[in-house]
């Protein structure tokens, strides 16, 4: 895999790697041949968010056809988000990033970064190494169905703002007309506050 991420696009995937950040530890990267995903999942593997970037959103973006096979759909690797998230800090990085290129081999034990910046034409060269390969598995049934949704920001604001910081997980419900959103106090009575949209 080898693909150039432009300096405007820079923001988006650094507000993606600090979004994937907050779900879990972990993150996977799939290069497949139209597009990346990045996938974390939380501890307990209840949730799972994936960030789709389609070749048209790098400048070039190559996987190596070798690579995959009728068994293989995907070269997949996986690395500590915390060794990623530094390197994606700071004011205003799209503005001092020409590209960043992101380089990995089918086999290796390293993902690179390599990140051109505006200014004297400096290039700085990450190497990062990944973690022991896994097998991403979702326990999802293919027939359960896919729920989507959509809505305002101002409205998951106003759904976060009815819930305390401190609590741990906010369970969604969702049935064909309606999303109840609860959450739970171990050892306490069950006085639930709950938010229901329509």
């Amino acid at each position: 895999m080898n693909c150039i991420i432009p300096g405007p696009n820079i923001k988006i995937l650094s507000k993606a790697l600090h979004a994937l950040a907050k779900v879990g530890d972990e993150l996977f990267i799939e290069a497949r041949r139209e597009k990346l995903v990045f996938i974390s999942l939380n501890l307990r593997k209840t949730v799972c968010v994936k960030y789709y970037f389609l070749d048209s959103f790098f400048s070039s973006y190559v996987v190596v056809e070798d690579a995959l096979n009728d068994q293989n759909e995907a070269i997949t690797c996986k690395i500590h988000i915390k060794t990623i998230l530094p390197l994606f800090k700071g004011i205003h990085l799209e503005k001092k990033l020409d590209y960043i290129k992101l380089d990995h081999e089918a086999n290796s034990d390293k993902i690179t970064l390599r990140m051109k910046y505006k200014c004297d034409d400096i290039i700085m060269i990450h190497s990062l190494k990944l973690m022991e390969p896994a097998i991403l598995t979702i326990d999802v049934k293919p027939d359960s169905g896919c729920n989507n949704i959509l809505t305002t920001s101002s409205c998951y604001n106003q759904l976060l703002g009815m819930f305390s910081s401190s609590d741990d997980e906010i369970t969604l419900e969702i049935s064909k007309n309606k999303m109840n959103a609860k959450n739970y106090c171990t050892g306490a009575p069950v006085n639930l506050n709950m938010f229901e949209a329509r």
